[in-house]
């Protein structure tokens, strides 16, 4: 994975990333764990139907 290929929108701070740009940087970690990590790792979305969830 490279780093510096994500580029993110910034929240007032500065510092961190808007709601937005987090979801597009959860993706993209959660894509790369499960298609190319070395150890890969399944993830499933939760049920946003189930409460328990």
């Amino acid at each position: 994975m490279n780093p510096g290929v994500l580029r993110f929108e910034r929240g007032p701070d500065g510092a961190h990333p808007t709601w937005s740009s987090a979801a597009v940087w959860a993706d993209t970690i959660s894509s790369w764990i499960m298609h190319k990590s070395r150890h890969k790792i399944l993830l499933e979305k939760p049920d946003k139907s189930d409460p328990s969830t």
